[in-house]
């Protein structure tokens, strides 16, 4: 349905991916109208409890949200997704003098 909605291939990849991945944290064999609040919160709690990165729940997260929120258009389910309270990371960035180092011309040598 996705790809017939010009989403391309690849990105549909990326949802089935991030799909398997909610998979082990919740049934997804399972009708959707017997999922309840507690799983969907019960889902994070398992995530974090496995070690999974705060991007990766929260990437794999709004996969879910925009399925909930499809399911419940089409009246299948109540069930709402929270957002996950966004974490900042920062990346360790390069100095001056590495900077210098990677765009310096390369010696023919």
């Amino acid at each position: 349905m996705k790809i017939a909605e010009g989403v391309s291939e690849k990105t549909v990849r990326g949802y089935h991916q991030h799909w398997k991945c909610i998979g082990k944290h919740l049934d997804a064999g399972r009708p959707v109208d017997e999922v309840t609040q507690d799983d969907i919160n019960n889902v994070v709690v398992s995530m974090r409890r496995s070690g999974l990165a705060h991007n990766s729940i929260s990437s794999y997260t709004r996969v879910l949200r925009t399925f909930l929120k499809w399911c419940r258009g089409q009246g299948y389910t109540t069930v709402v997704m929270p957002p996950i309270k966004e974490k900042e990371t920062v990346k360790e960035t390069y100095t001056d003098e590495e900077l210098q180092m990677l765009i310096r011309k390369p010696d023919k040598q």
